[in-house]
């Protein structure tokens, strides 16, 4: 306070609020508090302390700071008197009746003329312009945190220094992959501007200010520019002198050029200029010590405990809050084209907000989605189907701490999440079983029609198709077979009366396809023959899809029968005219010696002695199908043959078939 003697009374709140002010004192012990804009401090700190310095200097001559109107009217009254007598206002013995100095009140022969005020000193960075409230701007940058219908919520609150009715600026920002050089490229574009509804402690509330360029969506940009009070940097008005008594001319000069104080002040902060806190507070210590009697002192020990305070405050670092993290997340596996996808993520804390950036995989440019909450730390998100196409889905996930900031939970801008993609044509619903039903006739004469050498074969089956690969079908049927023959000698030379031979049988048939084109099948039989209890076996390996073209090698052994090997080839078996090509090579139907005790002769008159017992030769045969699918399910067939067992020994065959499935 001592600053404040010898300033008369009705200048002493002016020096008041200077020294009160945000400009003087709050406003630069905020700019102190960082370092970086240490620079800055320095300049603000020593225009407004310097402004001060040069008031209090004035007033503190209290006579010489008069109104030159005021000094020129006592001059008028001093001419106007008698010579010898004393100036208007003045007592006998040459003091003035306020108390002040005969000098001081002196009249001069001409009016002092006041010097022209000198321009304050330049600063080293232009000021923000004072808007028409008198106060500068300041510019805030948040981010859209939600849109519900025309409301658009920012992240901007009262902290920052947004009132409402303030008008905001909206920007989109984009982010693109380069396509020569691959690098991302990052920027922003202005859509529009927002007017401030309402301001709350941690957001604020805000609408479409006229059409904007685009909708406003969740990690938007905003600007707002905000007000803070103007500082004050005005320069200390220059102060006219009066000149003595007889002097030919008045002179004036700057008061601070003969102030012993503020010149030691002003040099201790040209030597202070960029210099830490810390610095500063050890710098006043010595000042204060070597001048005490200085006036400034005690407004300089007064600093240094403000900085004192300020740097025990810097080094008290804040409680860290907890950052949310991912707790649970399912990646979806597959998404159809054209619907819409949800996305959920369960973070281990709450958190103000969750944001899903999407894109189709043939765009660079992602889309923003805030997720809405669906139970506590559970948020989920719907992907429109416009961004599911065919080339595949790419999503990442941030979350939105309490100081606004967002950080990625699942996945990032460069390493996204895929997710394949199919469309509705080319997805194949779970097939049920195909069960089918097969009736097969078969004829064969080995010898001319001479009926000695013959067989015929029916079969009627049962099946169901499981899938294409692993085990493919299951058959299961019954036979009868019928048949006379023996050997070519006993036949042909002899004129021996052919055996009869026959099984009636059921079987078993299993396919296993080791994948789509390769599978095996196997067949097992058991029946009943002249004899008692006899069986057999059949296996197969198919080449092939039995949906498609495909070749069957294999064969069979026939209990009392005989054995054949068989080769297959079936041409479309799903289409219009299903083609079936078979050859066979064996021993049946009398493939078996026999004994006596066993013959049964075909004439019912022939001995034991002119029946054939002996094994039948080897013959060949050749069939060849062609079936007509007269409706979607049912495909009825026809075959014709022709097998021997040499170029004499010969005859043709027929059969049939019918096909249904269901």
């Amino acid at each position: 306070m001592q600053l404040l003697d010898g300033v008369q009374p009705r200048l002493r709140p002016t020096l008041v609020r200077c020294l009160q002010s945000r400009a003087f004192v709050s406003h630069t012990m905020h700019i102190a508090a960082a370092g970086a804009r240490r620079a800055r401090f320095e300049r603000h700190w020593s225009t407004g302390l310097s402004l001060v310095l040069a008031l209090g200097s004035s007033l503190a001559n209290a006579q010489t700071s008069e109104a030159p109107a005021r000094a020129g009217a006592a001059r008028a009254q001093a001419r106007a008197a008698p010579i010898g007598a004393p100036p208007a206002g003045t007592s006998p013995a040459g003091t003035s009746p306020a108390g002040t100095s005969p000098a001081a009140a002196a009249p001069a022969p001409t009016p002092a003329a006041p010097l022209p005020a000198a321009a304050p000193e330049a600063s080293s960075a232009a000021p923000a312009a004072p808007d028409a409230a008198g106060a500068v701007t300041e510019q805030r940058e948040g981010r859209v945190i939600a849109v519900q219908g025309n409301d658009v919520i920012l992240d901007l609150s009262e902290a920052q220094g947004l009132a409402p009715a303030a008008a905001v600026e909206l920007w989109r920002p984009l982010e693109l992959k380069h396509p020569v050089t691959g690098k991302i490229v990052k920027d922003r574009f202005r859509i529009g501007q927002l007017s401030v509804r309402q301001v709350r402690p941690h957001m604020s509330l805000a609408s479409a200010a006229g059409a904007l360029d685009r909708p406003a969506e969740p990690g938007d940009i905003v600007i707002a520019r905000v007000a803070r009070p103007r500082e004050v940097t005005a320069a200390p008005p220059d102060v006219a002198v009066a000149a003595p008594s007889g002097s030919a001319a008045p002179v004036a000069a700057p008061v601070a050029a003969t102030d012993g104080d503020a010149q030691a002040l002003s040099l201790l902060f040209t030597e202070l200029h960029g210099a830490a806190p810390q610095a500063r507070i050890e710098a006043y210590a010595r000042f204060t010590q070597q001048h005490p009697d200085n006036r400034f002192a005690a407004a300089l020990e007064e600093q240094a405990e403000q900085l004192r305070a300020l740097l025990q405050t810097k080094g008290k670092a804040p409680a860290a809050r907890p950052v949310p993290g991912l707790a649970h997340h399912q990646r979806p596996r597959l998404a159809l084209v054209g619907d819409p996808l949800s996305i959920g993520v369960e973070l281990d804390r709450s958190a103000p907000g969750v944001v899903v950036h999407y894109k189709s995989s043939d765009v660079s440019t992602f889309q923003s989605l805030a997720a809405r909450p669906a139970a506590p730390r559970f948020f989920v998100a719907t992907v429109p189907g416009s961004a599911v196409q065919l080339a595949g889905l790419q999503y990442f996930v941030e979350v939105v701490d309490g100081a606004g900031r967002a950080r990625p939970v699942v996945g990032t801008s460069e390493d996204p999440i895929d997710v394949p993609t199919r469309s509705d044509w080319d997805y194949e619903p779970p097939q049920r079983p195909t069960a089918t039903a097969q009736f097969v006739a078969d004829y064969a004469d080995y010898n001319r029609l001479k009926a000695n050498d013959r067989d015929y074969r029916l079969e009627a089956d049962f099946g169901l198709r499981l899938r294409d690969t692993k085990l493919r079908a299951l058959r299961s049927g019954f036979g009868v077979y019928r048949g006379v023959g023996g050997t070519l000698v006993d036949l042909d030379q002899l004129g021996k009366s052919p055996r009869q031979v026959g099984l009636t049988y059921g079987y078993l048939e299993a396919e296993y396809a080791f994948r789509e084109s390769v599978s095996v099948i196997a067949r097992t039989l058991l029946g009943l023959d002249d004899n008692g209890v006899s069986g057999g076996l059949q296996g197969h390996l198919r080449i092939g899809s039995d949906q498609g073209t495909n070749v069957t090698i294999g064969g069979e052994i026939l209990g009392t029968i005989g054995v054949r090997g068989i080769t297959q080839l079936t041409i479309a078996p799903l289409s219009m005219f299903p083609i079936v090509l078979r050859s066979e090579v064996g021993n049946q139907p009398a493939g078996v010696v026999v004994q006596n005790g066993e013959v049964r002769p075909q004439d019912a008159n022939a001995s034991l002695e002119d029946t054939s017992t002996g094994q039948s030769d080897v013959g060949v045969r050749g069939i060849a199908q062609v079936g007509y699918r007269i409706l979607p399910d049912l495909v009825l067939s026809v075959r014709g043959s022709y097998q021997g067992r040499n170029i004499k020994h010969s005859g043709p065959g027929f059969g049939g078939g019918v096909l249904y499935s269901w």
